[in-house]
């Protein structure tokens, strides 16, 4: 990748709509690169507000003196010659946005939600289960490019994500619960290292163990559905520990109790 940072292809990272090969790519360079990461962080800012302020359920019915100020604001930027103008979809994203926000300040487009409130610690536990799933039902997909370093190299696994978590890290046996190490990957969400280690298995697609930053309360393990996957998740010692794949509920009980520490 070139040096200078791509807006069109974070964007594309952001949304989950890079190949295995490219997502590899981007990881990389945000590991390194800081303006890099400060901009996904600002695009996954921009789709949450997105997602929160496009929500039917969030918003009171729009007034008609709002849609009569959208159509006066659309037809005054109609530009006089045809051309093409903010061909990168960031751009258009941010900008959307932006018209929201100017709408709800001008007291047109009244939300039932607080736009000036900081995202809570649950949103933004949801936003990291919910890309940690979404990966994993992209890269459980993959055969030949599952994992970025294989189960081979686990001691230098071990030291590689266990630095960038600031702990020791030690790849749990899972040999028994009938899953076998595979290797793992980085990734990295809202700007933080994740580790996610992956386990192959006889039957089914591959289950993957993730690490990430946390709250410093303990939380006992809960069971979600995201992306048609079950995602078991649990706080302990300023870390979150999260259990993903085609699973019982009952399956990722026994991990967790497998690898909880």
């Amino acid at each position: 990748m070139a040096a200078q940072v791509d807006d069109a292809l974070l964007a594309a990272y952001v949304d989950g709509e890079l190949g295995s090969d490219q997502l590899a790519e981007v990881e990389q360079l945000l590991a390194r690169n800081a303006e890099a990461r400060q901009k996904v962080e600002q695009m996954r800012r921009v789709n949450a507000l997105l997602r929160t302020t496009c929500s039917e359920q969030r918003f009171l019915p729009p007034p008609a003196e709002f849609l009569a100020l959208i159509a006066r604001s659309r037809r005054a930027a109609e530009p006089k010659q045809p051309r093409r103008i903010m061909a990168n979809p960031w751009t258009r994203r941010a900008v959307g946005a932006s018209l929201l926000v100017l709408g709800f300040i001008a007291g047109q487009y009244v939300p039932v939600a607080k736009l000036d409130q900081s995202p809570s610690i649950e949103d933004a536990r949801a936003e990291l289960l919910d890309e940690i799933a979404e990966y994993h039902a992209v890269y459980a997909r993959e055969t030949e490019h599952l994992v970025e370093v294989p189960a081979e190299r686990k001691g230098h696994i071990e030291e590689w994500l266990g630095a960038r978590l600031n702990r020791k890290l030690t790849v749990p046996d899972l040999s028994r619960q009938g899953l076998e190490f595979a290797g793992a990957r980085m990734l990295v969400l809202a700007g933080n290292p994740v580790a996610q280690l992956m386990y192959t298995r006889d039957t089914g697609t591959p289950v993957a163990f993730c690490i990430a930053f946390g709250e410093k309360d303990n939380a006992p393990l809960t069971i979600a559905e995201l992306h048609d996957v079950n995602v078991g998740y649990w706080d302990r010692g300023g870390y979150t520990y999260v259990i993903v794949g085609a699973l019982s509920q009952e399956a990722i009980r026994h991990l967790a109790a497998e690898v909880e520490v």
